[in-house]
């Protein structure tokens, strides 16, 4: 027996290819119960110019995963729902909207508790149909159609095989699942210093302090306003010695691109480290914001800094030492521990795009905004520009694997600055993300159904190999009130990654501002609950060790636990830590 055929008796599943060339299918077949797991009789193969369809019947209707999508239950619904997958900057809402990241991975609970997993490995705009035979129709508006398959023995197994391929869940410090305190909105030093003394003083246990883009000098990254945040890098030192505080620090990709004595800027574009238009568009044609000549290559759009922004193109070997140098020269001025990397759709405010057929697709899809059929670049920069040290990459082909890249970029500057663990946060996530990083679930609302949906979000992450997940306690957009925030910092508390912030132009919500506020009742929840985290902080870890080194995840629903029995099938407002402790949280109103 050779080795093909000793490969083929060890192989889960068969796989039967039709003979019809007019009429091509194939099926995956379980050996052991002939589970049918892909098959394409359905019919709806196209393989097009710029259109690619593929549809299979499903194995049963319990169907997971697939995002990032506000999806309101985590078992699928099925009545012809059609969702996009394409990195978008969309804030939470119910809608059928793509968010900031794709994970074009579903999973599948067969009749008899077994499970697999299917990979659609596509960079391009996708949308995905499920139907009620059960079936499932997925589209592309390009790339190929690669497919990984795991055949598992249960679904906990399952994402066991899949982060075997992708890489596992990255390893966070210990310091790294205590409580975290951020807030967008800080006015200088003496708010952030407050915010820190109040909760220190009301016990509640807290390891790291963030700031947004308000510390920044006009929103540049890698700069800090001298003049409000004054006395910042002596805040940083004293709460590190004092409190044994760990400091987290934002970063956008947006580089300022018209401030002469930016040097961020100047060593980018000197190094040639920038997104480009492609060479096809002629000049005439780029569109980029006001004020900006349009006879240089780089392509720039509009975020958060004053000018227009630049964007870096981690495709390019050479950004990752510039970024490093950045962090790097960043870290010597304010000694943080970990990066927070927001933004990295890449958004962008003023869309200005030429008509071509990469912005203006021919077949309208669900991955166009809205559904309207406006340009598929609206809120991000033009898909017709280029990436890659040769411009080899053009970003209708890889725009959903730029936060990936940023990410991976982050997480080696952040290692060879600060030579300890750290970690990295990202908004826009791809498969193999959760290797090199965490993530948050994006800007949310202080709703109670948004609190509800922040489970069936961090149980999907789980599943997509991103086990160091949270949603923003007591909600970021909107203000919250004290029955809502009460039982938001109560579930928030058993977040892999536990993590309360907020907007702009909103009341303070930490812990210990409740007691100011005449509602000790939620200050105390929120203590709590996170003294009985603490408590259990070396199982957590513990967890985490295990899903970094056997793929296992850190927060499960308990259909991975009891996949046999049906009531758990759709349980999504419990959820496992482990094998072993079930949270049951209050999550309505």
């Amino acid at each position: 027996m050779d080795r093909t055929e000793r490969d083929e008796q060890k192989r889960r599943y068969a796989v039967d290819v039709g003979t019809d060339l007019n009429d091509f299918q194939f099926t995956i077949t379980r050996k052991d119960t002939k589970t049918k797991i892909f098959d394409t009789s359905i019919g709806g193969l196209v393989f097009a110019d710029q259109f690619l369809q593929l549809a299979t019947n499903l194995a049963t209707n319990n169907v997971y995963g697939f995002g990032e999508n506000v999806h309101q239950s985590l078992r699928h619904d099925l009545s012809y729902k059609t969702w996009p997958l394409f990195a978008r900057d969309v804030p939470l809402n119910e809608e059928m909207h793509n968010l900031y990241g794709v994970q074009p991975f579903y999973t599948v609970l067969e009749s008899d508790g077994k499970a697999h997993g299917i990979l659609f490995l596509n960079s391009n705009a996708m949308d995905y149909t499920l139907l009620p035979q059960p079936a499932l129709s997925l589209k592309s508006t390009g790339g190929v159609l690669d497919f990984f398959v795991f055949v598992g023995d249960n679904p906990e197994h399952v994402i066991q095989l899949y982060t075997s391929v992708i890489g596992r869940s990255t390893m966070p410090p210990f310091w790294g699942l205590g409580y975290q305190l951020c807030r967008y909105g800080f006015t200088g030093t003496q708010n952030v210093r407050d915010m820190i003394d109040r909760n220190v003083k009301e016990k509640i246990p807290l390891d790291v302090m963030y700031i947004d883009i308000d510390y920044m000098d006009n929103y540049e990254d890698f700069t800090y306003d001298k003049r409000a945040f004054a006395g910042l890098p002596e805040l940083f030192k004293d709460t590190i010695t004092k409190n044994n505080l760990h400091w987290t620090l934002i970063l956008d990709p947006g580089i300022e691109g018209n401030n002469p004595n930016y040097t961020s800027f100047n060593e980018g574009y000197k190094q040639d480290v920038f997104i480009k238009w492609s060479k096809e568009v002629p000049v005439k044609d780029r569109q980029n914001p006001s004020g900006v000549p349009t006879d240089k290559d780089t392509i720039y759009g509009k975020v958060w800094p004053r000018g227009p922004a630049a964007f870096p193109d981690f495709f390019k070997s050479k950004t990752n030492q510039y970024w490093a140098n950045q962090v790097k020269n960043l870290h010597d001025v304010l000694p943080f521990d970990a990066l927070w990397i927001d933004m990295n759709e890449p958004s962008n405010f003023e869309s200005r795009c030429p008509s071509n057929k990469y912005d203006f697709p021919p077949i309208r899809s669900a991955t166009l905004w809205g559904g309207s059929g406006k340009q598929l670049s609206q809120q991000t920069i033009c898909m017709a520009s280029t990436q890659g040290d040769n411009e080899e990459y053009r970003h209708y082909d890889v725009h959903s694997l730029y936060g990936l890249g940023e990410t991976i970029a982050t997480q080696k500057a952040l290692h060879a600055t600060t030579g300890k663990r750290g970690f990295v946060v990202s908004r826009s996530t791809y498969p193999t993300s959760g290797r090199y990083g965490a993530h948050w679930l994006g800007d949310n609302r202080s709703q109670w159904k948004m609190m509800h949906h922040s489970v069936v979000g961090m149980l999907e992450f789980n599943m997509f190999g991103i086990s160091f997940v949270g949603s923003d306690i007591c909600g970021f957009l909107e203000e919250t009130n004290p029955q809502l925030c009460r039982r938001w910092s109560q579930l928030g508390a058993f977040y892999p990654f536990s993590r309360n912030h907020n907007e702009k132009g909103r009341p303070d919500q930490d812990p210990a501002v409740w007691m100011s506020k005449g509602h000790p009742e939620v200050t105390e929840a929120a203590r709590t609950s996170l003294q009985l985290r603490y408590q259990l902080l070396h199982y957590l870890y513990t967890l985490f060790y295990r899903s970094y080194v056997y793929g296992d995840t850190v927060a499960r629903p308990l259909f991975h636990e009891w996949p046999q029995d049906k009531e758990t099938h759709n349980i999504d407002s419990q959820f496992m830590w482990g094998r072993d402790i079930l949270i049951s949280p209050f999550l309505f109103e």
